[in-house]
């Protein structure tokens, strides 16, 4: 099994590839025009404008303080972003009280894996056709397909059946079970 589906926090790609394309941008664009101005003598034609530009702007021209409360957003977004941990990926288990066991091992669940024991124990129940299942650190949602003629009842033993399998399992924050039945043709 791979390593990064047990991560108990989701990794901060989003913040860095926004980051990193923004950064290769600019370098291209750079090296673009500084290769362009080392041949000509010059600046690139569709830069020939920002110096002028720059050089008739004021600091406190409301573009460039528009532009600088927007950067600075930005940048303090992507930082909360990248330092604020993500959801879970795996939900803890209480470690087997065997003496033998090592003390400080973590032991965990990703939540596709408690998605899968949750379906599977639903589509065991009498009554339930399909079952679709969603799982998140504090929740499993299933919705089942059953063609009884009172798909309450289905709903109830499942919700009742799946909750009892996950309570088992030895959850230190046991997911919470909802289920919706919905009735076949």
């Amino acid at each position: 099994m791979a390593r990064s589906s047990m991560i108990r926090h989701a990794q901060r790609r989003t913040p860095a590839i926004i980051v990193a394309v923004l950064l290769a941008g600019l370098g291209f664009v750079a090296a673009w025009a500084g290769i362009e101005a080392s041949i000509t003598r010059n600046l690139p034609s569709w830069l020939a404008w920002l110096p002028q530009r720059l050089q008739d702007t004021s600091w406190f021209s409301p573009s460039i303080i528009v532009a600088s409360v927007l950067a600075v957003l930005l940048g303090l977004l992507l930082i909360v972003l990248a330092v604020k941990p993500g959801a879970t990926s795996a939900l803890a288990v209480r470690p087997p009280q065997d003496p033998e066991a090592i003390a400080s091992s973590d032991v965990a669940l990703a939540r596709s894996a408690l998605a899968r024991i949750s379906g599977a124990r639903a589509a065991q129940i009498d009554g339930v056709d399909g079952v679709s299942v969603s799982a998140g650190a504090r929740s499993v949602r299933l919705i089942v397909k059953t063609a009884a003629a009172d798909p309450t009842a289905v709903r109830t033993a499942v919700t009742e059946q799946v909750q009892e399998r996950l309570d088992g399992i030895g959850f230190v924050r046991t997911p919470k079970v909802s289920t919706t039945a919905r009735r076949t043709a």
